[in-house]
């Protein structure tokens, strides 16, 4: 699968915890995400420097505009990493409640061991092969 494949079947199924994710979708999909949240972090940090340089009684964050879209822009991505990360852990036979894993150091490293893995060839309980049907 290519990266704007993944990109695309990763945005329309961003809230889906029930289906399966390949490796490639996955991996191309993370990526994506991470260069998406460099770029916010990028717009958000220089809108709070001149922010910051214009106003600098007010030393409250929460004040600044680029606080509430960036809040809202993290609830976004963490729904739609931990939806991919749930998809992606059915595709190997897992339950997306492995999850919980990453409350623990040593838990998110078994997760990408997991995510990592190559997925069920058949369908599971969670779904066809999400490879099948890829020419």
């Amino acid at each position: 699968m290519t990266f704007v494949q993944s990109v695309n079947r990763g945005l329309s199924r961003m809230s889906n915890f029930s289906d399966r994710a390949s490796r490639s979708e996955y991996w191309w999909y993370i990526l994506f995400l991470i260069l998406v949240m460099y770029a916010v972090s990028v717009v958000l940090g220089f809108g709070y420097g001149l922010t910051a340089s214009v106003n600098l009684s007010n030393h409250d964050v929460r004040s600044q505009p680029g606080y509430v879209l960036g809040l809202a822009f993290d609830v976004f991505i963490l729904v739609t990493t931990l939806a991919a990360g749930a998809r992606r852990l059915h595709d190997t036979g897992r339950s997306g409640w492995w999850l919980l894993l990453h409350l623990t150091m040593i838990g998110s490293l078994v997760l990408i061991y997991w995510w990592c893995l190559p997925g069920m060839k058949s369908a599971n309980a969670y779904g066809p092969n999400p490879l099948e049907g890829e020419g």
